[in-house]
């Protein structure tokens, strides 16, 4: 895993730069699939095994994309929208929220990621 883990930190450093040049917002397919890289490259709880939040500065990147831009839009891309015809209304997905699933993450890392505090957790919907 840890081959991998690399790799999966590699694509997210590379999207989390191309994301914090666009202005003014990046698109929500340049935003969504940062949180799930992160997911993808922790590994499990036993002992030796990849923890992405132990990398320090090669995350720097991802979290100033993650404060700057705290959710993004999850719809279907317009090609399946005009394939299928109007689907209802997109929500809004909200990045640090998918980290909470990481076997790595604790909930004092939340500043970091632009997520909820320890003392707000629990006052915050997952997608609103």
């Amino acid at each position: 895993m840890r081959d991998s883990g690399k790799v999966l930190l590699a694509a997210l450093n590379k999207l989390a730069e191309e994301a914090a040049t666009v202005k003014p917002k990046p698109e929500p397919p340049q935003l969504r699939p940062l949180p799930f890289l992160i997911y993808m490259a922790d590994g499990d709880t036993a002992p030796g095994s990849f923890n992405v939040f132990s990398q320090g500065s090669e995350l720097k990147g991802a979290q100033r994309v993650f404060k700057r831009f705290p959710e993004t839009e999850c719809a279907p891309p317009p090609e399946i929208v005009a394939e299928l015809g109007d689907l209802g209304q997109s929500v809004q997905m909200q990045l640090a929220v998918v980290l909470q699933r990481c076997p790595h993450y604790t909930t004092n890392m939340a500043g970091r990621w632009g997520g909820a505090s320890a003392e707000g957790a629990g006052t915050c919907c997952v997608i609103s």
